[in-house]
């Protein structure tokens, strides 16, 4: 399984500065549950299908041309499904 994220840089948001990345994930790769206390996190499918897990809750798809955004200070795992997977 393997999984690499390429960090892009910093830009101005609407709420603030970002981290810009682009990622790829083989089915079954990703990072294990962890939580940004301080930071949302968003990903747009670019091709594929991205899975995700909120501690606690049931794990979800997004497909591509679909956005996930998570608000900071929640426990939280993503990694790529069946085919490949593609965020920025």
């Amino acid at each position: 399984m393997s999984a690499y994220l390429t960090f892009k840089g910093l830009t101005q948001g609407p709420s603030g500065v970002r981290l810009e990345a682009d990622g790829v994930a083989q089915p079954g790769a990703g990072p294990p549950m962890h939580v940004h206390y301080l930071q949302e996190e968003a990903a747009r499918v670019v091709r594929g299908r991205l899975g995700y897990q909120v501690l606690w809750r049931p794990a979800t798809v997004r497909r591509s041309g679909r956005t996930r955004c998570l608000a900071g200070g929640h426990a939280r795992t993503s990694g790529g499904m069946r085919g490949a997977t593609s965020c920025t």
